[in-house]
């Protein structure tokens, strides 16, 4: 775990721009129009601005957007979204949480309004140890920027396994040693991430990723089949997350994150994970929808 956590401090500097092939990919609106669902969207399904409920903070040194919402507490939940999605995925957390606590969350590179491997990119790095530095990097900005404040790490998905590998490097007795994160980081939270269930559907994710259209005639389509498809049950969650998810090109919706360009990264995302969690020093708290989603190793424990 600590060459893991090595690994992140070392990759925290974003390569230069011209190490990658930022050509647009060819474009993607000239796909048989068949792909694209034929749905009537009303207003219900027009997108809601999230920054009106999750403010910019700040850009990290390395260009990762940070978002803020303060609480009445010296406690802030760090959020961590899953591949594909964005920190606006937390949005409706804020408005439930009522400000009781405060909620920060970023854009993972190449997600989101990040600016790090923009759309057309095709080399960009998702590795574990790319990710991690980013998510480390925010953790430093955010305990600099409130160093009174006790810090929950919580993660879904990809960034459920983010925040367990963080926080059990700040919890490792080995390297590196940053006794005033593992002072201040208070606790973890991982939702719908476990390693066995993850493992066991990676064949069928590129299946399921041919099947999602490439491109939508509104961002109001894209949430609708966001929606319809039951990505996300709640329409209002629907239309504040889903919009910086996408990205308008010639007339078109296209998503954000070229999901295809991630999957050679899939199985480092979750590998040991299951025992990573297991071993690593309470409080910490799996959150999954049915007690069926465990893994041998979770049920187990």
């Amino acid at each position: 775990m600590s060459d893991l956590l090595k690994k992140a401090i070392a990759k925290r500097t974003v390569p230069d721009a011209e190490d990658f092939d930022l050509t647009p990919a060819s474009s993607e609106a000239d796909a048989d129009p068949s792909e694209r669902p034929k749905v009537n969207v009303s207003d219900g399904f027009s997108p809601l601005d999230s920054s009106k409920v999750l403010p910019l903070l700040r850009n990290s040194k390395s260009g990762h957007p940070i978002y803020f919402v303060p609480g009445q507490r010296d406690l802030v939940f760090l959020c961590v979204h899953g591949a594909g999605l964005s920190g606006s995925s937390f949005a409706p957390l804020v408005e439930a949480l009522a400000g009781k606590f405060g909620l920060a969350t970023f854009d993972l590179p190449g997600h989101g309004r990040s600016e790090i491997f923009p759309r057309g990119c095709e080399t960009p790095d998702f590795s574990v140890e790319f990710l991690l530095a980013a998510t480390l990097e925010v953790l430093e900005e955010i305990h600099a920027s409130f160093p009174r404040h006790s810090i929950v790490l919580v993660g879904h998905s990809l960034g459920g396994s983010l925040a367990a590998r963080l926080y059990a490097g700040l919890n490792s007795e080995n390297e590196p040693k940053l006794p005033e994160l593992r002072r201040f980081c208070r606790g973890l939270v991982v939702i719908e991430t476990v390693e066995g269930t993850a493992v066991e559907a990676l064949p069928e994710m590129s299946k399921y990723l041919s099947h999602i259209p490439k491109s939508f005639d509104s961002p109001s389509q894209a949430i609708k089949f966001v929606f319809d498809t039951q990505q996300v049950r709640n329409r209002r969650s629907a239309r504040l997350s889903t919009p910086d998810q996408l990205v308008s090109e010639n007339g078109k919706t296209f998503w954000r994150t070229e999901l295809r360009l991630t999957e050679k990264f899939w199985p480092s995302w979750f590998e040991g994970l299951s025992k990573l969690f297991i071993g690593t020093p309470t409080p910490k708290t799996l959150i999954l929808a049915d007690a069926e989603r465990m893994d041998k190793e979770l049920m187990i424990a």
